[in-house]
C-alpha cells in the first residue's frame, strides 16, 4: 500500500508540471516534489524516466538561476536516497543533462553544482569507467577562474578522481576532451600546466591527436598554453618521431624508433616520460564519440538506452536558449 501511494503521489507531482504557466511555477512544483521524496524513506524511485526528464528540462539554460538552484537541490535529495547498485545501473538516466549543464551554470551556482558531483558521483567513479569523460565534462568548466570556491572544489574533484581510477583512463578521457571540446581547452590546458607535473605524463596517439587539434584552435590563449605544455613537459623530438611512426614504439636515448629501445626518455626538464601506449584494453575508457562530437555539440539523446525513448532536444541545445518561449519548455510532452 505504501509503494502504491508513493507511486501515485509522484505521478501526480510530475503531471502537475503540465499546468505550469511561467518559470516561477517550476520552483513550487519542485518544492512539492521534494516534500514527497523526503516523506518516503526508500531507495525506490517511481516513474524515474519521467522524473529525470522533467529534472533535465529544469536545467534548460533559458530558465533563471532560481529554478536551477532548486533542481540541484532535488538532485541532491534523490542521489541521497539511491543505493550504489541502483545508481550505477541507471547512471545514464539519473545524470541525464546534468554534466552538459556545467558549461551553462551561473557563477552563483557553480559551488553548489561541484559539491553535488563531488559528494555523489566521484565516490562511484571506480565503477563508472565508461563515463569518466562525461564526469570530466561536468567538472572541467569550473576551472575557469582561480581564487574562487568552485575552482578549488573542482580541483579537489580531479585529485580525488585520480586516486580512484587508473591514470591511463584519466589521461585518455582528459585528452579526448581536449581534442573534441573547444570550450574546454582553456581549463584543461590550465590544469595541465599547473598540476600535471605531479603525475606521470603519458604520450599516446590520443595525446598527440589532442595537441594536433588544439594547435588549430582560433583562440590565441589556447595556442599559447598548448605550446607552453609542449615545451615544458614533453620532448618534442620524441613526440614527432612517435607521431610519424604511428604504431611503432620509440626507443630511448640512443635507441631507434620501433626497434625495442628503452621505453623511457628524458624530457627537457629531466622528468621521466613513459612514451609507450600505456593504456591496457581493460582500462581503456569506453568513450562514445556520439556523446561529444568534434563541433562541440552535446546531444544528450545518446546518453541513455534507446529503450527509454528519451528525447531532450528541448533541454540543452548547442547554444544557450535566451529568447525561447518559456511555454515551449513547460509544455514539452513528457511520457513515462
Amino acid at each position: 500500500n505504501t509503494d502504491i501511494r508513493y507511486n501515485t503521489e509522484i505521478k501526480k507531482k510530475l503531471d502537475a508540471f503540465k499546468t505550469a504557466k511561467q518559470w516561477s511555477d517550476f520552483i513550487s512544483l519542485l518544492s512539492s516534489l521534494d516534500t514527497t521524496l523526503k516523506k518516503h524513506n526508500t531507495t525506490y524511485i517511481p516513474h524515474k524516466t519521467q522524473l529525470f526528464k522533467r529534472l533535465s528540462q529544469c536545467l534548460n539554460p533559458a530558465l533563471p538561476s532560481g529554478v536551477h538552484n532548486k533542481v540541484l537541490q532535488t538532485y541532491h535529495i534523490i542521489f541521497q536516497k539511491l543505493d550504489t547498485q541502483n545508481f550505477i545501473k541507471n547512471f545514464n538516466l539519473y545524470t541525464l543533462g546534468l554534466f552538459s549543464f556545467s558549461i551553462h551554470t551561473r557563477l552563483i551556482l557553480k559551488s553548489q553544482y561541484v559539491t553535488l558531483i563531488h559528494t555523489h558521483i566521484i565516490p562511484l567513479s571506480p565503477y563508472l569507467h565508461p563515463f569518466i569523460s562525461n564526469i570530466l565534462l561536468g567538472i572541467l568548466p569550473n576551472l575557469d577562474e582561480e581564487n574562487t570556491d568552485h575552482y578549488s572544489q573542482a580541483l579537489k574533484c580531479l585529485k580525488d578522481l585520480l586516486t580512484l581510477i587508473p591514470l591511463p583512463l584519466f589521461n585518455t578521457s582528459l585528452f579526448y576532451l581536449l581534442q573534441t571540446c573547444t570550450h574546454l581547452r582553456q581549463p584543461i590546458t590550465n590544469y595541465l600546466i599547473k598540476y600535471s607535473i605531479q603525475y606521470k605524463v603519458y604520450i599516446t596517439l590520443q595525446t598527440i591527436k589532442a595537441f594536433s587539434y588544439s594547435l588549430k584552435d582560433k583562440e590565441i590563449f589556447v595556442l599559447r598554453s598548448i605550446l607552453d605544455i609542449l615545451i615544458m613537459k614533453y620532448n618534442l623530438k620524441k613526440i614527432l618521431e612517435y607521431s610519424g611512426e604511428g604504431s611503432g614504439g620509440v626507443g630511448g636515448e640512443g635507441g631507434d624508433v620501433g626497434n625495442g629501445g628503452s621505453d623511457k626518455s628524458k624530457d627537457t626538464n629531466g622528468d621521466n616520460i613513459d612514451i609507450r601506449d600505456n593504456i591496457d584494453n581493460k582500462d581503456k575508457a569506453s568513450i562514445n564519440r556520439d556523446n561529444i562530437d568534434n563541433t562541440n555539440n552535446i546531444d544528450n539523446r545518446d546518453n541513455i538506452d534507446n529503450k527509454d525513448n528519451i528525447d531532450i532536444r528541448d533541454n540543452i541545445d548547442n547554444t544557450p536558449i535566451i529568447d525561447k518561449d518559456i511555454k515551449d519548455i513547460i509544455n514539452t510532452d513528457v511520457k513515462d
